[in-house]
């Protein structure tokens, strides 16, 4: 079946000192400030590197984004829309898909774009860890010719475009790359996005100057400047004062005092980012199911949004998005009963509970841990909160060490496939499936769930497996967070995006 998609594009973003061959950097690049057409963007955590296939990160994710190109993007709706390839052909079958590449592409250092550099970011993202879960229906690409490219998966894919949409399947330069070498390009990327780095200084700032040379034409602002400011209340006064432009993520507290303010715009949707509770299903006492359900009915989720997140989420039943393809409101979560929590407990051997730790990262989610604390000791569980620096809460759930972490996973997808992967056992300590969780008939229903193309059908085969991890409880659900944006009114072109993945090329003054 040929399918023909009409174009839009977005983009924005990025930062770093820059790729030997690629753009030198700016002379007055270390001081943007008076330069009028200049946007100031704020992120709450450091950008970490900038390598497509080897992001991990929400943030960096972003900014990929927003200096590379994927074949095609994902809209905010969650609809496919062109990128670097302008059109697109999919097999009856749904095994193969043909991208037909604009002729009319370059990269930030003028090399042109080669259907040969498709080849080898797609297939060097299969071998990356950190880009297995977005590649891992990929079989193989093939060059059909100058401009045409064959993507060819393992099985019909229901999701197979969102695949494709993700940044760590943004497109890099096989030259380039090969020439300055992996390390040195996280740091400073060539990609053929609208918005190129010129100055990265770690912790603090990166300063992006616009792509002239544009295929979409260059962007409206000349200058982007994103900066990291780890602090809410400082960000806020920064946005007030006029020293930045945009925040993201207000505070409910400080939502009426946006909106009262003449100078500024406030926006905001539902997050889908799933925020929850993994417990390691192999590790003692989380390897006991009766374990795991008591702790999540010991578990006010209310509570949690209230406290930790200023009353700015929704309480969660199951790992899907509302807005995502596959969404059930059929599963809901066990309520909140902490008497029948004390029973599972006597049940499963731990009359007078046990000690424990919840590994939380060094924000927001030490509220999650203190309440979590809170609450389980009410049932005679003393959960000690440890906290840790995200990459190594990550590293260490992924080799399996951490019994129970608290866990946000973005869906960016807009698709089930993203938050059910997350427990298939194929998944174990890969990236995804931090809960070591396993269970053959859940891999079964999950493996039907991919192929099927039918939305009725395959909603219902993915309401059974919601049924499998109600009554295993391998992760509690907490809830999905309010995004927001506020912003200087100066500006226009800027929307609220749930999965957080703002591009900025249609901003203006």
């Amino acid at each position: 079946m040929k399918k023909l998609v009409s174009f839009l594009i977005v983009v924005s973003l990025l930062g770093t000192l820059l790729l030997t061959g690629c753009a030198k950097p700016a002379e007055n690049a270390g001081d943007p400030s008076n330069k009028e057409n200049t946007f100031t963007f704020v992120l709450g955590y450091e950008i970490t590197q900038l390598d497509p296939q080897e992001v991990a990160g929400s943030w960096d994710c972003l900014m990929v984004l927003n200096t590379h190109d994927p074949l095609v993007r994902l809209s905010p709706d969650g609809e496919i829309v062109p990128a670097l390839a302008e059109r697109w052909e999919a097999s009856e079958d749904g095994m193969e898909y043909t991208f037909y590449l604009r002729d009319d592409v370059k990269f930030q250092d003028g090399s042109p774009l080669k259907a040969s550099d498709v080849k080898f970011s797609l297939e060097r993202g299969m071998t990356k860890a950190p880009s297995k879960r977005f590649t891992e229906p990929f079989d193989r690409v093939e060059v059909v010719g100058d401009n045409v490219v064959k993507l060819i998966f393992k099985y019909p894919t229901a999701a197979a475009l969102k695949y494709v949409t993700q940044g760590n399947n943004a497109i890099v330069s096989e030259a380039i790359m090969n020439e300055v070498g992996e390390e040195a390009y996280k740091k400073n990327p060539c990609g053929t996005g609208p918005f190129k780095l010129e100055k990265w200084t770690p912790g603090d700032r990166l300063i992006l100057s616009a792509n002239k040379d544009y295929y979409l034409g260059a962007p409206k602002i000349d200058t982007l400047v994103v900066r990291t400011i780890t602090e809410k209340t400082t960000a806020l006064v920064a946005l007030e004062t006029g020293e930045v432009d945009a925040v993201l993520e207000i505070p409910a507290i400080s939502k009426q005092s946006i909106l009262d303010n003449p100078n500024l715009e406030y926006k905001e949707t539902s997050g889908t980012a799933y925020w929850h509770i993994a417990f390691n299903n192999e590790l003692p006492p989380f390897d006991n199911k009766l374990v795991r359900k008591a702790i999540n009915m010991a578990i006010d989720r209310q509570e949690i949004i209230d406290v930790a997140v200023d009353g700015q989420g929704i309480a969660a039943d199951i790992s899907i998005h509302k807005n995502s393809a596959g969404f059930t409101d059929e599963v809901k979560r066990d309520e909140y009963n902490p008497e029948k929590a004390m029973e599972l407990l006597k049940e499963a051997g731990y009359p007078n509970g046990f000690d424990t730790q919840i590994h939380v990262r060094e924000d927001f989610t030490q509220k999650i841990g203190q309440v979590v604390q809170q609450q389980l000791s009410k049932i005679g569980v003393k959960a000690d909160v440890v906290v840790m620096e995200r990459s190594a809460l990550i590293a260490d759930s992924d080799a399996g060490k951490l019994g129970m972490a608290t866990f946000g996973s973005n869906d960016l997808f807009l698709d089930a496939a993203l938050p059910l992967n997350a427990l298939d056992s194929a998944y174990r300590g890969k990236g995804s499936n931090f809960c070591f969780y396993s269970n053959e008939e859940y891999d079964r229903l999950n493996k039907l769930q991919i192929v099927e193309r039918d939305p009725e059908k395959r909603k219902e085969i993915i309401k059974q497996m919601l049924l499998i991890e109600k009554e295993e409880v391998p992760r509690a659900p907490l809830f999905f967070p309010i995004t927001s944006i506020a912003y200087n009114k100066e500006f226009k072109g800027i929307e609220v995006y749930g999965t957080g993945m703002y591009f900025l090329y249609d901003v203006s003054k």
